[in-house]
């Protein structure tokens, strides 16, 4: 009884060895396993939806950067966003490109209005925006 024991388990244990090989593999037309080494992860960005056994290549940082169209370093190639984005969100503030197209590279910055440092948009500031000034 104990040895027939040993065989099941045994058996079991090759069963799911070789279903997790047929898993992870991709088989020829000859019916041989192919390994396919590359980034499995979905999120990463080097993704790789034809590998099958994750070499560790995996990279998250590439493809990450401000994807909101409203900031002012908006960057159009990126598709994760890094939480990086700087907007103009203060009257004295406007975006470097401001008065033209946003340049989508992500080479837009804030810039403050207020040159003189008091607080105040005003006629004593270079204003890149005159509607700013005061």
């Amino acid at each position: 009884m104990k040895q027939a024991l040993t065989i099941v388990i045994v058996a079991i244990m090759c069963l799911s060895v070789q279903h997790a090989n047929a898993l992870n593999n991709v088989y020829t037309s000859e019916g041989r396993a192919e390994f396919n080494s590359g980034c499995t992860d979905i999120t990463a960005c080097n993704y790789d939806v034809n590998a099958t056994v994750d070499d560790g290549s995996c990279e998250y940082t590439s493809c990450a950067g401000c994807t909101d169209q409203l900031a002012c370093n908006y960057d159009a190639s990126k598709l994760k966003n890094d939480n990086s984005c700087e907007f103009a969100d203060d009257p004295c503030e406007t975006c470097s490109w401001s008065g033209s197209a946003n340049p989508a590279d992500g080479s837009g910055t804030v810039v403050t209005d207020d040159s003189d440092g008091d607080g105040i948009c005003d006629t004593y500031d270079d204003c890149t925006d005159t509607s700013k000034c005061n």
